[in-house]
């Protein structure tokens, strides 16, 4: 009988001392990715290589982003196209908003045309376009898109170089709102 006893008791020691390892497992596991995920932290460097890939891109003028793409403090990322109509109504709120604040917003408009032609006379529309801290890209390829994750148009991500913060607006928005800034502002603090 004590023998019994001694064989249970053993058991039972074995089962607490594999669940302790397990619990001790998990434990460092957790820990471990966590010093992972926060030493190699993939969401920072997404946002950072999409914005290195995107200061490469030729605008539609066949030149690069200038430099002061690179100076200004916030990119506007607005994703578009001609065909779109709440693409179409958010555009004058959107170049007045730039216009007003052309020292700490500057604005890349990636077209997801399927032609320059389409682009151009859109831009015509729009004489102010000119005249901004902008540049246009024709994305007919939707390869900076599905790069940037576009669900729908307009979309549009608004990043902070200092921060290397991305702020998304999914749909068309009001510019002349002034929530809009508070918005940015407050995502930026």
């Amino acid at each position: 009988m004590g023998h019994l006893y001694f064989q249970e008791l053993k058991k039972k020691k074995s089962e607490n001392e594999m669940f302790a390892n397990k619990v001790i497992f998990y434990i460092f596991l957790f820990v471990f990715v966590g010093i992972l995920g926060f030493i190699f932290n993939p969401w920072q460097q997404r946002h950072d290589s999409r914005i290195e890939n995107l200061f490469k891109e030729k605008n539609i003028l066949n030149e690069t982003l200038s430099n002061k793409a690179k100076d200004s403090p916030f990119l506007i990322i607005n994703f578009w196209a001609s065909w779109c109509p709440p693409c179409i109504s958010e555009t004058p709120s959107l170049i007045k908003f730039v216009q007003a604040r052309n020292n700490r917003f500057f604005l890349i408009a990636i077209s997801e045309d399927e032609g320059l032609t389409e682009v151009l006379n859109f831009v015509k529309l729009y004489p102010l376009f000119s005249d901004l801290s902008s540049q246009i890209i024709l994305d007919s390829s939707k390869r900076l898109s599905r790069q940037f994750g576009v669900q729908k148009l307009p979309e549009t991500f608004v990043y902070s170089l200092a921060q290397k913060k991305m702020f998304q607006i999914s749909g068309a928005a009001d510019w002349a709102d002034p929530k809009i800034e508070m918005e940015i502002e407050d995502h930026f603090r």
